[in-house]
């Protein structure tokens, strides 16, 4: 079986075909204990809502990049995961966020994949000169994965942006990626 992984930005033809399946991704990755990088027991509440996600899917200025996976040349690609890039105050730089994989589909090289595919879009698209992430302090396994993508720690720190969805006292740490 040969599995192919693409990228692409989401666009008109994601809403409303695929809004209810890449909500279920991303809550599945961020608020179940199915995802490595679950927040399911520091953040109640969902990610994301329908609503909200529809108006980011068709976002060109802030686009989400899609991962959609084909299991086999008969069958059609489905979306497996997910990235946005969000413009920041500071000149050419740009927030990953979103990050979220099909807990099916985890530790197959799609985060990464998408990762690469945000910066290099970042890079030609929007012309940014760095890409930054958040991640929260306590998650080290995280923390690593990114820092083998090339971010690097600034010493700065985020406020969590929903304090009222809080089990637990958290904050940001903030790392960035020259590109």
């Amino acid at each position: 079986m040969t599995v192919t992984i693409t990228t692409r930005p989401s666009g008109a033809e994601d809403v409303p075909a695929n809004v209810e399946h890449i909500y279920s991704i991303i809550n599945a990755a961020y608020r179940t204990d199915k995802s490595w990088t679950h927040e399911a027991d520091l953040v109640s509440e969902d990610r994301i809502g329908t609503e909200e996600l529809s108006h980011l899917l068709l976002n060109n200025e802030e686009p989400i990049i899609l991962a959609e996976i084909q299991k086999n040349p008969s069958e059609a690609a489905v979306v497996a995961g997910t990235i946005r890039i969000e413009k920041l105050p500071e000149e050419g730089e740009y927030l990953l966020g979103l990050l979220s994989v099909d807990p099916e589909f985890q530790s197959c090289g799609i985060g990464s994949k998408l990762v690469k595919a945000a910066v290099e879009y970042i890079k030609t698209e929007l012309k940014g000169k760095k890409a930054v992430v958040w991640v929260i302090y306590t998650r080290s396994e995280l923390i690593s994965w990114y820092e083998r993508l090339g971010f690097v720690g600034t010493g700065e720190t985020k406020p969590f942006p929903m304090p009222q969805f809080l089990k637990k006292d958290v904050h940001f740490n903030v790392y960035k990626r020259d590109l």
